[in-house]
């Protein structure tokens, strides 16, 4: 009988794999090269190395006493090897170092020079969890606690939290065969600059655990980015449309644009792709720097259809930057609800805020208590309208109790209104959820800082 580590990682649960992959490598193609290819690591290098995995195991293993959970130690295993880790060359991962225990199955990666844990994987846990049937959502614990414990790991680790913003969270099976193995919490962070977010391939930190207990099945953190040096915005984000539109009609007529832009503040990592887009290296959107730059993100639909390419421009001098090629693969339109909000923020001049109990109604005025202005607070305003998502199309909606009303004062002086649940981040109309809210407009409604001790979070002082 196979155990759950072979079932996932022989391939016959295809989406387990994928997400323990993404966790742990957190690159798009990272390739496996065998150990016995990639360099060993010198002394004292080493030895500074083992002692970094070896505090971090301890310390993963305190908290599993803590909450009496007795899986396989890590920490009572042998470290057989240190060698570089296999990133494909990609530079968001930094130098890194792979220790492998043995036969414990563990594997823990360390940043070369920062003696940072950036990422983990422990296949002796799926294969305890394996053991155990899957719990139900009485036994589960709640996405609050499952934050607070990957907030805990990432703390141990020495993963820098001030920057980071919980984006995802939730439980999911990921094999065909529930168990205590497939039943897990998957808890995404984003990381977020001045009130602007990352652009997400580019910088993240996904978290695995058990949905029963929290227990860590493995993490990836890819965080190396050196933030932006400019914060300044003299390329407004009309011209920063006509540049990437002027851009994509030299090109051939498969990416030259077939409908309108649109376009949002993020941090990115230049990468290069235009106008060379056909190249291999171009084509693998890898990025040529950790320089981290404020850009414009204009996403244009083309003449190729199903495809939108992104042209990335700096806010500074309105040079391009990179960008990125999308492809639909069939994925149904968003609703017209969602196209109305997103048209919204589009035209956004303005963004308000009140609690549920100083408006009258979704419908009714509102009495704003904090406010965002392009003219007094450029980035965090351009940022909190980045990255808003529809609710996915067949995926059933939590109920919408609003606890914000949002106002956009629009470009002809009216007020849209908008229903917020700060409680899971998700806009609509009518106890219907439409949307999700991106990153840095979530933190700007509910800002939280983390406590020292990597605990949890404490509420914040709102700006």
């Amino acid at each position: 009988m196979q155990s759950a580590t072979q079932r996932i990682l022989a391939g016959k649960h295809l989406w387990s794999a994928m997400i323990i992959l993404a966790a742990f490598l957190a690159t798009r193609g990272a390739a496996q090269v065998p150990p016995e290819d990639r360099p060993e690591c010198p002394e004292p290098t080493r030895t500074a190395v083992v002692e970094r995995a070896d505090r971090f195991l301890r310390g993963v293993a305190a908290v599993w006493a803590a909450i009496r959970v007795s899986p396989p130690a890590a920490a009572t295993s042998e470290c057989i090897s240190v060698r570089v880790a296999p990133t494909n060359d990609d530079p968001r991962w930094g130098p890194v170092w792979e220790a492998d225990y043995g036969p414990a199955s563990v594997t823990v990666r360390v940043g070369s020079g920062t003696q940072t844990v950036v990422a983990y994987l422990d296949t002796r846990v799926l294969d305890f969890l394996g053991r155990l049937r899957a719990p139900e959502p009485p036994e589960q614990i709640s996405p609050d606690t499952a934050i607070g414990r990957a907030v805990r790991y990432l703390h141990l680790a020495g993963v820098a939290l001030d920057d980071l913003v919980p984006w995802y969270v939730a439980v999911s099976d990921t094999t065909d065969r529930a168990d205590g193995t497939s039943r897990q919490y998957t808890v995404i962070f984003k990381r977020v600059w001045s009130g602007v977010p990352f652009r997400y391939e580019d910088q993240r930190v996904t978290v695995l655990m058990d949905a029963r207990h929290g227990l860590l099945i493995g993490f990836g953190a890819v965080l190396a980015a050196v933030t932006p040096a400019q914060t300044g915005l003299s390329v407004s984000p009309e011209t920063a449309v006509s540049i990437a539109r002027d851009m994509l009609s030299s090109l051939e007529s498969v990416m030259q644009p077939a409908g309108p832009s649109n376009v949002q503040l993020q941090v990115v990592l230049p990468n290069g792709i235009w106008p060379d887009w056909k190249s291999p290296r171009s084509r693998s959107e890898m990025p040529t720097t950790l320089q981290a730059r404020l850009a414009w993100v204009v996403e244009t639909p083309t003449r190729n259809p199903g495809a939108r390419v992104e042209v990335w421009v700096d806010t500074v001098d309105g040079s391009i930057l990179g960008g990125a090629i999308k492809v639909s693969m069939g994925r149904a339109e968003p609703p017209a609800e969602f196209a109305a909000l997103k048209a919204a923020f589009a035209s956004c001049r303005r963004l308000t805020l009140a609690s549920v109990g100083s408006s009258k109604g979704s419908s009714g005025a509102v009495t704003a208590t904090r406010s965002l202005s392009p003219e007094k607070c450029p980035l965090p305003f351009y940022g909190a309208l980045a990255d808003l998502t529809p609710w996915p199309p067949g995926r059933p909606a939590p109920p919408l109790r609003a606890t914000h009303r949002l106002g956009i004062t629009l470009k002809d002086g009216r007020t849209d209104l908008w229903d917020y649940d700060a409680r899971n981040g998700t806009i609509g109309r009518s106890k219907k959820v439409i949307a999700r809210a991106g990153v840095s407009l979530r933190q700007w409604v509910s800002p939280v800082r983390w406590s020292p001790a990597g605990t949890g979070a404490q509420a914040a002082p709102a700006p």
